[in-house]
């Protein structure tokens, strides 16, 4: 198993990479997130293509490194220009994606949310995320999130038009203020499509457990 594994686990084993423990008779596959869900318990892992296994269906499982997160996904930035103004992990919630609020529901100016990955505007405006909610194309070759697409619901205004090349770290919207789309106050959904569908959206819990660990990566 060549990918490394990431996820919020405590420490279970040594520093050295992933080991195999695949069952006789279970194929293998890429892995490259692992972790517990929100209870802290119920050991999950995402494969390459963003399916969510639990480790028996997987058959795997791997030792990981003192800090519990890996460097699977290199050029990938937390979604907040200024990442203070998210609330913390321990408050997110999964969807489609993942609902990330902000601390004293900040929004315009205030939390401007910006390009994840590089790559390209290919969309904006979203049913039920709002009129100018944008999705980013990734175009980052050698990566293993190249091709795939990420939503930014309940954002408004777009800072950048469609069809805008842009870099990770580049603000491209702010969080929208009031309601917008289907909400109850200013937030960000965040989450990504899976890998050969669509740009816009995955369906609810399809990869919303790796965008979770994406996000926790890069917090």
């Amino acid at each position: 198993m060549a990918a490394a594994l990431f996820g919020r686990l405590a420490h279970v084993g040594g520093d050295a990479g992933p080991e195999s423990l695949a069952s006789p008779g279970v194929p293998e596959f890429p892995v490259v997130g692992a972790g517990t869900d929100q209870s802290g318990t119920g050991l999950w892992m995402v494969s390459a293509d963003g399916g969510v296994f639990t480790a028996g269906q997987a058959g795997y499982f791997g030792s990981m490194g003192s800090s519990g997160i890996g460097g699977n996904f290199p050029g990938f930035v937390f979604p907040f220009q200024n990442r203070s103004i998210a609330q913390p992990p321990s408050t997110w919630t999964l969807d489609q994606g993942v609902d990330i609020a902000t601390v004293g529901a900040a929004c315009g100016p205030q939390a401007v949310e910006v390009a994840v990955m590089n790559g390209v505007i290919a969309q904006e405006g979203i049913n039920g995320f709002g009129p100018a909610a944008p999705v980013l194309l990734v175009i980052q070759p050698g990566s293993l999130l190249n091709g795939r697409a990420f939503y930014y619901g309940h954002a408004l205004p777009a800072l950048v038009p469609v069809g805008a090349k842009v870099n990770a770290g580049q603000p491209i919207a702010e969080t929208g203020c009031g309601i917008v789309g289907i909400s109850t106050g200013p937030h960000l959904e965040i989450g990504i499509n899976q890998a050969g569908a669509p740009v816009c959206c995955p369906l609810i819990g399809a990869t919303s457990a790796l965008m979770d660990q994406l996000l926790f990566q890069s917090y």
